[in-house]
């Protein structure tokens, strides 16, 4: 029970066993590890989009599916209704 991390089912189906990806350089780099990792250093929100600033935010925001077109019409609803992000989600992308 200590080693799991909260994830939508989404994101826990897609990732899988997965440990890491391949960039598109070829490069492979593990996965962005919340219990470690900045948000911050790796990830940046504009408005309903999630942007990757590094490789790792690349590769998990490519395997989960970050800002495909259903979860990016989904943060512009909760956006709209003043839902997102919530507090401690701010929180964690200023860390």
């Amino acid at each position: 029970m200590d080693n799991l991390a909260y994830a939508c089912f989404f994101c826990n189906r897609r990732k899988g066993s997965d440990i890491g990806s391949v960039l598109h350089t070829g490069k492979f780099l593990r996965f962005y590890n919340p219990r470690k990792d900045q948000w911050g250093l790796h990830f940046r929100l504009e408005e309903a989009v999630i942007k990757s600033l590094t490789g790792i935010g690349e590769v998990i925001a490519r395997i989960l599916g970050f800002n495909s077109n259903e979860r990016i019409l989904e943060r512009q609803v909760l956006i709209a209704t003043g839902r997102y992000p919530t507090a401690s989600a701010l929180s964690r992308m200023r860390r």
